[in-house]
Parts: structure tokens; C-alpha cells; sequence
């Protein structure tokens, strides 16, 4: 609790008690003048404070400060008597919240709250504004030095103070200090006693020299010192610091002297000024013993109760906030680590958690905004790291690579920030596999048996085409590493992706007696279940996925296996009853889980909303944990209304459910298309406006509401450019069939034509991007390429009726009868569709087949009587 004495504004306190007396009586005759008023204010608060009343000059000073409308000069002279009895953290948010200041007085009195706080980058950089080399700017350089460790260049200020006056106290207990805290015990208490028992320093000066002397043993000696300075230090209605210490190394004194009873009149004291701080102090020791020997549940109790009594007990809720963090719980994290962290003063393990835990609830931006001002200075790895990474949340990418550049250089053996690099490279705007590699094959030096090691640099040789490398890396690894459970199951897990299963079950199986966890065995077991459904060997799947549902009894994963091959053997329904039997005899919450998600992927939402009403009958109080399937459902009942055009009751399901849970913005954005798919666009408006909020969170959704809003109002300009964000947040399907069309309305062929190839390169098996490719192609004469692109459609979906019917016509050009068999199909496959019709019939016709043909072209002009080229066609082979 020590604090340097305040900086006094060239008038000495005695000096100023009478002057300040004669306008408290003048003040209180005076008028209502604004600046009258706040200046009795604040002459009141002086009086105050120099008689030791703080507690009625704080109340002055508050009514100054509000009169005044925040003035400056008034504000600083607040925050030098909050400074003065040790309240620096107010005095700082009452200076910081000073907009443009510049003053000297208000730079000296800022740095001298950050030097209290501990925040010395934050007082050099105050310190560096003041151009002059004054006496008080230059003795709070020399303390900042000192306070840092940088004893020479505070010593060598010392010197020239006390070169331009020998009897400067406050330069002679620095300079004392320095030399204690060197060791140099004479040479300090010769300067201490130099500080005449007038000057402002004279107490720091008795405080340190006390501290000499029981540094020296000289008990006795320290006690005389203190209790001394204790009668000669002025009196007030609060405790200042320089009090407080005294009295807590009289009580020392006295303690090592054998004397606890009168050790304890002194504690007494210190606890009346200070209620339950004591106490307080006593809970939190126990707490962090608890904490340290990872006894968390009985720490987190006690520290709870404690920010319950003392919610202002900082390191209470910073050990909090670790724990929370530790155990999963981000948000409450947060909630206790919110504005107790500062970069600057908090410890590292406090601030690495606070930064951890914005980067996971998203919040990059107040990650940036803490470690900023001290990143250039920053030499701790771990906070190095974590900026760099929220960078690059941000799309700072500069400012993210060169911290995790500087990281790196700091400690060039962390994996974790070789994988980070190699990520960025990867992800960066400008993606650079070439120095990608590097910090792969590094992380892979330094740790060849680490899981994401091995999958990073596997995916990356992957990614360029060379599974061959890959698999050669991650075989040659397990068998160096044979012994080590990692290096085998990632191999058995790679030749699994590339088909190899015999290979794979090799590794798995060496992999399976190497995991020490029942998690690991677990997931070895469920490795070994699907590579047994690849090989269709459905029993034992049905055996692996049982074993790992031993081990882990709450898988979600072991009951889908186990519903996967039960389907294989005994058909969908038997499974899907057999998986209700075992959520319900094993009172399983994962089984429910899994039973609700593989009915909706059968698209049986009714079956899903049984399983769910089944779960909350088995459940009743764990509601909660199925509020997100809950949601699921109700959205998949809403979209199937929606896409049936049962408007009123997607309206219905929709409102419904978000009573029960307003946060599904899915719902949300299902309420704004039927809202839009009703031709209600000022309500569609109101609730995309509701969704702005968290559009982040749709995604591509929330641009493509406002393409189909856009759309619906006939804005076809809006539409495209609305369409285009949600095709760049993600390219699905849905977007671009809209995008597609809305340039086709539009009539821009340049734009649909280019945008037709960008979607046919990001989704090369999409149906339609195929179909449509085909056609383009078709119609520009480059029936090669549209010709493969249709045999490949219809590989995929051979009753694609446009691509029977076209690739038909292409083989009939070229004189081929696979002509035929192919229009035959798409006869049957739409046997009203006049095109197709008129295209077999012609084809017949023309391979000398007309009267086969004669009947579907007769059909074909019925269905289209004014379209010029059936009817021809038509009269053709009729006559």
C-alpha cells in the first residue's frame, strides 16, 4: 500500500490552510454564478483536505467536479487527493477520462497514478509528452527507473538533482532507496538522514530507514523510528498510506520482538480503518493453497462467497475468472476477469485467460484494444501469441503476422506458434503454401508425435494433390514412433481417407492397446466401427461402435454407428427403434440426442419432435442441454411449412418457438421469408433489422434475406449486390441459383456467364452449375465439353431429364442411335413436356422410325400448338 507522496502544486500545505479558511467563510456568502460556485466547491474540498478531513473534501470535490462540467484544473485536483490516500485506480479514471489535455500539471499527474499502479509503459509514454526537464518530471523518471530495475539511469537523474541542490529530500530517499535495494545499507541511511524533519520526503525517509534496520536485525532501533514518525504524522479522518505502513511494520516489529499483545493494538488499528480486510486477506490465502493444489470446486467456493461480501476484490475475481476458464466456462470467465485485467499490472496467467477468453467468445477487438499500447514492448510469448492471433480474427493481417513472427523468434521450440504461422499462410487473403511448409516440417521436427502436427501437415500435402507424400510422411512416422499411440492412429486414419481400409485397421489395431485413456480406446473403437461399415462388414461395426459405447457411454457417436448398421442389417425402422430402446433403458441424454438428429436427417420431423417430448418426459429438469434440438426442430417444422407454402402455420411454428427461445436467430430468419414469400415487406424489414445485429452469426443467411426481400420488391440491382456478399461468406447452392438468375434478368450475359464458371469451379458436382454448364456450352457450339459435362451429370442423377434430353440431341447431330435411348428415357421421365417429346419423335423420324415416332410429335404439337418448329416438325412426318 505505499504510495510516493503527491505531487503539491508549488504551494506548500501550511501555506495554504489560511488563505483556503478565509474562502470557505467568503463562499459561503457568495452568489449562484456557475463558475462562482464551483470554485467555492472546490476551495471548500482544499480546506478540507489540508485539515485531514477527506472524507467531506471528497464530497466537495465531487460537487466541483459536476458544477464545473468536468473542468480540467478541477478534475486534476480531485484526482491528487484521491492519489494522496492511496485511491489511485479512481484517480485514474478521472484523468483518463480528460479528453485532450496536455497541461504539465495533468501529465505529472497522470504519470504519477501510473507509476502508483504499476502501469510503466503507460507513465513512460505520459512522461515522454513533457518536453521540459522540470524537477517533478525528472523525479518521476528517476522513480519509474527505479520501479523497473534500471538502477544506473535513475541514479544518474538522482545526481543531477541533488547536484543542483544537495537538500532536495525526495532526491535523497530515491537515491537511498537505490542504494539499499543494492545492498549499500551505510551509504542509504547517510542520505536518509539527510531529510529534515520539515521537508515533504521526511516520511518515506523514516520508512526506509526503519526498513534498513530490520533488513540489519536492529529491531529495537526500527521500533524507536516508527513510533516516532507514528506521532508526528498528521492526523485525519481516513488512513493514508504512509500510515498504513508504519503501522504494518510497527506490528511486524513488535511480532518478531515477542511483544503480540501490543503488536496487536496496531493491527486493531489497521483493522477498524479497513473492516474484514483482515478477514479477507485470510479467505483468499486459503483459497489460492486451494487453487495451487488444483483443489478448484473449494477454491471457486470460497472466492465466490468473497466477491459476494467484496465485489471490488480484484484478485479474487481474476483467481475466479482462471478457474472458470479452466473449467470450461467461458463466460463466466469473462464476467468476473471484465475490467479487473490490465495487460500491464495484472499477473500473466490472469491476463493470457482474459485474452484467451475474448478470442473465444469472438470479441478480438478488446484483445487488440488491452495489449496494444505495450505490444512493441512485449516480450511474453504467450500474450505475443494471442494478440497475433486476434489480429488476424480482426483482418489485421500485418499487424497478426508480426506478432506471431516476434513470438516465434522468442521461442522458436513452441509448436503451438509454428502450427499458428503455417495457419495464417494458409488462410491469410493472400494464401502462401511456400512458407506454409516450413513451419509445418518445424512443428513436425519438434514434435513428430503431436496429433495436430500430424493432421496440419498431413492435409497440407493433401490439399496440393501429393497424398503420396503424406502417406509415406505419417507410415515412415509410425514406424518410427511405434510405440506411440498418436502416430499410429493418425496413419490408420489417413489410409482410411484414401481407401486403404486393410492398411488402416493395421495401424488402428496397433494404435488400440497404445492408448492409455478410455477416451483415446474409445475413439480407436469407433475408427475400427466405420471402417468396418466402408467394408460393409456390418456386424462388426455394430460390435465396434457397442464397445465404444462401454467406453464412453455418452457418444454421440457410438449410438449413430450403432444406428448406421443396424439400418445396414435390419433396415431403417428397426433402427430407429432400436435406438429408441436404448435412450430410454439407458436413460441416455446422447441416445436422445442421436435419435432426434437421425430423424431429422430422414426428414421425419415428427419422429424428432416424439423423441424430443420422450427425452423431456425422461429429463424433466434437464430441458437446457435439449434447448439446441429443440430449436432444430422447431426450424426444420417452420421450413418444411414454408417450402409447402403453408405460410400461416411456418408463421405459427415460428413465434411459437422463439417465446421459449428468442436467441434462435435461425427461426428469426425463417419468420423474415415467410414474412417476404407473404408479400409483408415492412414487417420482413423490421425483422431484418432485429437480425442486423447478428449477422455475423447467419452468416450468408442474412445477405440472402435481403437479396430475396430485394427481390420480391423487384430491386433487381439491390438483389445482385445482396446476393453477391452472401455468395462471398459462402458459396451455396441456394445463393447461387438466385444469383444466377437475377444476371439472366438483368440481361448482363458477361457477368451470369462469368459467375456461371466461378460456381461450376466451387461446386463442380452441383446439379444445376453442371446442367447449366452443359447448356452454355451446348449453345456456343462446344458440344465436346458439353457433352462430358452431361455424361457426368447424369452419373450422378440419371434422371436428369434436361441432360438426357440435350446429350440426346448431341449424339443425334453426330449421327449416334445412343440417341435414342437416351430421349426414351426422358420420354418416360416427362412424358408432357412438348420439347422433350418433340425431340424423341423427331429423332425417330429422322433415323427412319416415323411411325414410331409419328404419335410423340403429334402429342408434342398438341401441348404446344404455337411453337413454330413442332408444328413443322409435326407436318413433316406426317406427310
Amino acid at each position: 500500500m505505499e504510495s510516493k507522496g503527491s505531487i503539491r502544486r508549488q504551494v506548500s500545505k501550511l501555506k495554504l490552510v489560511t488563505a483556503v479558511s478565509a474562502a470557505l467563510f467568503l463562499g459561503a456568502c457568495g452568489g449562484d454564478d456557475t463558475d462562482t460556485e464551483f470554485q467555492n466547491h472546490l476551495d471548500r474540498a482544499k480546506a478540507y483536505q489540508s485539515q485531514g478531513q477527506y472524507k467531506a473534501a471528497m464530497i466537495e470535490y465531487r460537487n466541483a467536479a459536476k458544477k464545473s462540467g468536468g473542468k480540467p484544473e478541477v478534475m486534476i485536483e480531485f484526482a491528487d487527493a484521491m492519489n494522496e490516500v492511496g485511491n489511485h485506480q479512481n484517480a485514474r479514471s478521472y484523468l483518463e477520462a480528460i479528453a485532450g489535455e496536455t497541461s504539465e500539471s495533468y501529465l505529472l499527474e497522470l504519470s504519477e497514478t501510473y507509476i502508483a499502479l504499476g502501469k510503466f509503459q503507460s507513465a513512460s509514454s505520459t512522461l515522454e509528452q513533457l518536453k521540459e526537464p522540470t524537477r517533478e518530471k525528472m523525479l518521476l523518471e528517476a522513480e519509474l527507473l527505479s520501479k523497473k530495475g534500471d538502477f544506473d539511469a535513475a541514479r544518474v537523474i538522482y545526481q543531477k538533482l541533488l547536484a543542483n541542490n544537495p537538500q532536495d529530500g525526495r532526491s535523497n530517499v530515491g537515491m537511498a532507496t537505490l542504494n539499499a535495494l543494492e545492498g549499500q545499507m551505510p551509504a542509504a541511511l547517510v542520505l536518509v538522514e539527510k531529510v529534515s524533519a520539515d521537508d515533504e520526503a521526511f516520511p518515506k525517509a523514516q520508512l526506509l530507514k526503519a526498513g534498513i534496520e530490520i533488513s540489519e536485525n536492529q529491531l529495537e532501533n526500527a521500533e524507536s523510528t516508527l513510533s516516532e514518525l507514528l506521532s508526528v504524522l498528521p492526523t485525519s479522518d481516513q488512513m493514508l498510506p504512509d500510515r498504513v505502513l508504519t503501522l504494518e511494520r510497527l506490528s511486524y516489529v513488535l511480532t518478531r520482538q515477542g511483544r503480540a499483545n501490543e503488536a496487536y493494538i496496531y493491527t486493531k488499528l489497521l483493522s477498524e480503518a479497513f473492516p474484514g480486510a483482515t478477514e479477507a486477506n485470510d479467505t483468499f490465502q486459503e483459497a489460492l493453497a486451494d487453487f495451487q493444489e488444483n483443489r478448484l470446486d473449494q477454491a471457486k467456493e470460497k472466492l465466490e462467497k468473497l466477491v459476494e461480501q467484496y465485489p471490488g476484490h480484484t484478485r479474487s475475481r481474476q483467481v475466479l475468472g482462471i478457474i472458470s476458464y479452466m473449467q470450461g466456462d467461458t463466460e463466466a470467465a469473462a464476467r468476473y476477469l471484465d475490467d479487473v485485467v490490465d495487460p500491464e499490472t495484472a499477473s500473466p496467467l490472469a491476463t493470457q485467460v482474459y485474452m484467451a477468453t475474448n478470442l473465444k467468445l469472438n470479441e478480438p477487438q478488446r484483445v487488440l484494444d488491452a495489449l496494444e499500447p505495450t505490444i512493441e514492448q512485449q516480450t511474453s510469448v504467450e500474450l505475443l501469441a494471442l494478440y497475433g492471433l486476434a489480429a488476424v480474427s480482426d483482418k489485421q493481417y500485418e499487424k497478426g503476422e508480426a506478432a506471431l513472427k516476434k513470438a516465434a523468434s522468442i521461442d522458436p521450440k513452441n509448436v503451438r506458434l509454428q502450427l499458428a504461422l503455417a495457419s495464417f499462410y494458409r488462410s491469410a487473403p493472400q494464401v502462401d503454401r511456400a512458407q506454409e511448409l516450413p513451419y509445418l516440417l518445424r512443428a513436425f521436427e519438434l514434435a513428430p508425435t503431436q496429433q495436430q502436427v500430424l493432421i496440419d501437415i498431413a492435409s497440407y500435402y493433401t490439399r496440393s494433390g501429393d497424398q503420396a507424400t503424406a502417406k509415406a510422411l505419417l507410415l515412415d512416422n509410425a514406424r518410427a514412433q511405434s510405440s506411440n499411440y498418436t502416430a499410429n492412429f493418425i496413419a490408420g486414419q489417413y489410409l482410411a481417407t484414401l481407401g486403404e481400409v486393410d492398411g488402416s485397421n493395421d495401424y488402428l489395431r496397433k494404435a488400440l492397446p497404445l492408448a492409455e485413456s478410455t477416451t483415446n480406446q474409445a475413439i480407436v473403437q469407433g475408427a475400427l466401427g466405420r471402417n468396418a461399415l466402408l467394408q460393409n462388414n456390418n456386424q462388426e461395426a455394430k460390435n465396434r461402435f457397442s464397445k465404444m459405447l462401454e467406453l464412453s457411454p455418452n457418444s454421440m457417436g457410438a449410438y449413430a454407428g450403432i444406428y448406421e448398421a443396424s439400418t445396414r442389417l435390419n433396415g431403417r425402422d428397426a433402427a430407429v427403434k432400436s435406438l429408441e430402446e436404448l435412450a430410454v433403458t439407458n436413460k441416455s441424454m446422447a441416445a436422445f440426442r442421436s435419435l432426434i438428429r437421425v430423424e431429422l436427417a430422414n426428414r421425419n420431423i415428427s419422429g424428432a419432435e416424439r423423441a424430443y417430448q420422450t427425452a423431456m418426459t425422461t429429463f424433466p429438469d434437464q430441458g437446457a442441454e435439449l434447448a439446441d434440438a429443440k430449436a432444430v426442430i422447431d426450424y426444420s417444422r417452420a421450413l418444411d411449412y414454408l417450402k409447402t407454402g403453408q405460410l400461416e402455420k411456418a408463421r405459427q411454428v415460428a413465434t411459437t418457438s422463439l417465446v421459449t427461445n428468442p436467441g434462435n436467430v435461425r427461426v428469426v430468419a425463417v419468420l423474415a421469408e415467410i414474412e417476404i414469400k407473404a408479400g409483408q415487406f415492412e414487417e420482413a424489414e423490421k425483422i431484418l433489422t432485429q437480425l442486423a445485429e447478428q449477422q455475423e452469426q447467419l452468416g450468408h443467411i442474412y445477405p440472402a434475406l435481403k437479396g430475396d426481400l430485394a427481390f420480391a420488391k423487384k430491386d433487381l440491382a439491390s438483389a445482385r449486390s445482396d446476393y453477391e456478399a452472401a455468395w462471398a461468406i459462402s458459396k451455396t447452392p441456394g445463393v447461387a441459383e438466385k444469383l444466377h438468375r437475377v444476371f439472366g434478368l438483368l440481361k448482363d450475359d458477361s457477368a451470369r456467364t462469368a459467375f456461371l464458371a466461378e460456381w461450376y469451379t466451387a461446386q463442380p458436382d452441383n446439379p444445376l452449375a453442371m446442367l447449366l454448364v452443359g447448356m452454355q456450352s451446348q449453345q456456343s457450339g462446344d458440344v465436346d465439353k458439353a457433352s462430358t459435362v452431361y455424361e457426368t451429370l447424369l452419373t450422378q442423377r440419371p434422371d436428369s431429364v434436361a441432360a438426357l434430353n440435350n446429350l440426346g440431341w448431341i449424339y443425334f447431330e453426330r449421327g449416334d442411335k445412343k440417341a435414342l435411348e437416351l430421349l426414351s428415357r426422358a420420354a418416360e421421365l416427362a412424358p408432357n413436356s412438348a420439347a422433350v417429346l418433340d425431340s424423341y419423335g423427331w429423332v425417330l423420324h429422322k433415323f427412319g422410325r416415323t411411325e414410331e415416332g409419328l404419335p410423340y410429335l403429334e402429342k408434342a404439337a398438341a401441348l404446344q400448338p404455337d411453337n413454330a418448329e413442332i408444328q413443322g416438325h409435326f407436318l413433316e412426318a406426317k406427310n
